[in-house]
């Protein structure tokens, strides 16, 4: 069974300049902003307090999932990731808990856990529009173009 893709990509193109520079803060302020806006809102979709069904969105039973879910500026600046990163909660556990919410799981033989909705796909899809419109205003803000000149 093919899942949605849960990431975004977003490329701009800009012709005339042999070589871009790059104020990196203001990136790095907006990417940091951006991120917790998607995390926000991915929590909030998780935030039910009862079990839930195939299909829905994963309910909050013990909220590991819930508080496992951040963002991270990439080192770089250039990248944010959103995901449910393992903290120490998670990490006490042997497996993965948010996979098997994701991808289902057989328990025991005739016991299944079916995979739930991909939340944080919705929430990348939904929010698609405000962070390309955001991150090119950024971006025009933080170019510091050199024109000819090849090192």
């Amino acid at each position: 069974m093919a899942r949605e893709q849960s990431a975004m990509e977003i490329n701009t193109r800009l012709s005339g300049f042999s070589r871009l520079d790059f104020d990196r803060n203001p990136i790095r302020r907006e990417l940091r902003k951006l991120g917790s806006m998607v995390a926000r809102d991915a929590r909030k979709l998780v935030r039910t307090r009862k079990p839930s069904s195939p299909g829905t969105n994963p309910g909050r039973q013990t909220g590991a999932l819930f508080r496992s879910i951040r963002s991270k500026v990439g080192r770089q600046g250039f990248l944010v990731a959103v995901a449910p990163f393992r903290n120490e909660e998670l990490m006490r556990k042997k497996a993965y808990y948010p996979a098997f919410l994701l991808y289902g799981a057989e328990r025991k033989p005739g016991g299944r856990l079916l995979p739930r909705n991909n939340y944080m796909a919705d929430v990348m899809q939904r929010h698609r529009n405000t962070v390309q419109e955001r991150l090119s205003v950024v971006l025009v803000q933080a170019i510091v173009p050199r024109r000819g000149g090849s090192r």
